[in-house]
């Protein structure tokens, strides 16, 4: 199977230590967007990758309208559009408030933006070039458990959202193929409490990871590779037994 090369990519969650990893380790790479919440943040990513000439754009609406400012923002030529944006709460959170901005965070915001991009490359500028979109989901939205249900269930939307979204592309003759990133635990700010770090892979060995499956085409990317084993066997837990577990 011939490598992808990633010439143009444009980061949504530019400023993730597992977006900042896979962005180093891409070969082939010239032209890079950062797309974050904080301008400055963004340009301290950017020298972090070794991208000091990256476009960076601020961006943190919420609304249908902003989103699809962002993607009429985004270069219509881009190889690959990288979504890494995320948010964690623990499953006791009870308030309605933070539940709707993980969800937003986790699927409405990435799953409306990606919408909004193809419709607009595709449908409306007919462009031609073949284009890899790849969002960070997670092991957790394999089968959602106890400690990480809200969590997992968004992620679990995401990672359903872009295979779907493949078919109709295909079906409809747009180039477009996309990659599931679903790593397990990795030494990011997002589990920098967690005071347990058995199992917790250094962002480096993501970065890798993701980036050469990205290259070969790999349609579902687990971090590290042997999470796939462990969430096979999750998913196949009888249900009574899926109950008792609290990890």
């Amino acid at each position: 199977m011939p490598q992808k090369t990633f010439r143009k990519t444009a980061v949504i969650g530019g400023t993730s230590g597992i977006a900042k990893e896979t962005v180093k380790q891409l070969s082939g790479l010239e032209q890079v967007v950062l797309v974050g919440r904080s301008e400055p943040k963004l340009r301290e990513a950017a020298l972090e990758v070794g991208r000091p000439e990256a476009a960076l754009i601020e961006f943190s609406g919420t609304t249908p309208e902003a989103i699809m400012g962002l993607a009429e923002s985004l270069p219509l030529d881009l190889d690959l559009l990288l979504v890494a944006q995320g948010m964690l709460r623990n499953s006791s959170e009870t308030s309605l408030s933070v539940l709707e901005e993980m969800t937003d965070a986790n699927f409405t915001l990435p799953a409306l933006l990606i919408e909004a991009y193809v419709a607009r490359r595709f449908r409306k500028e007919g462009s031609t070039k073949p284009l890899t979109i790849a969002a960070v989901s997670s092991v957790a939205g394999d089968r959602p458990r106890a400690s990480n249900y809200w969590y997992g269930t968004t992620k679990a939307a995401l990672s359903a959202f872009l295979p779907g979204l493949e078919a109709r592309c295909r079906q409809q003759g747009y180039p477009v193929s996309v990659s599931v990133i679903k790593p397990g635990l990795v030494a990011t700010r997002m589990i920098e409490t967690r005071k347990d770090r058995r199992m917790v892979a250094d962002p480096r060995l993501a970065g890798a990871v993701i980036a050469r499956g990205l290259e070969w085409g790999k349609r579902e990317i687990y971090v590290p590779g042997w999470w796939r084993w462990i969430m096979l066997g999750m998913k196949h837990l009888p249900y009574q037994i899926f109950l008792r577990v609290k990890s």
